[in-house]
């Protein structure tokens, strides 16, 4: 997996508000990050990258689009 890329797919898909492929998209994200993969580059910290990549993915996960 490409952390990055599915970084930056996950937040194209939320802001095109296609809900369902930014779902899958995180729970992806999600189970690489709980297996130890390196996470997205976000603030160029890794350790505080994978926090604030954990916490996005669980966020875009169980949004609820009602």
């Amino acid at each position: 997996m490409d952390p990055n890329a599915t970084w930056e797919q996950m937040a194209a898909a939320v802001s095109a508000g296609r809900w369902e492929e930014a779902t899958a998209t995180a729970e992806d994200l999600s189970v690489w990050l709980s297996k130890g993969g390196f996470p997205p580059r976000v603030t160029g910290r890794q350790n505080f990258d994978r926090i604030v990549a954990t916490a996005a993915c669980r966020a875009v996960a169980t949004w609820d689009v009602g």
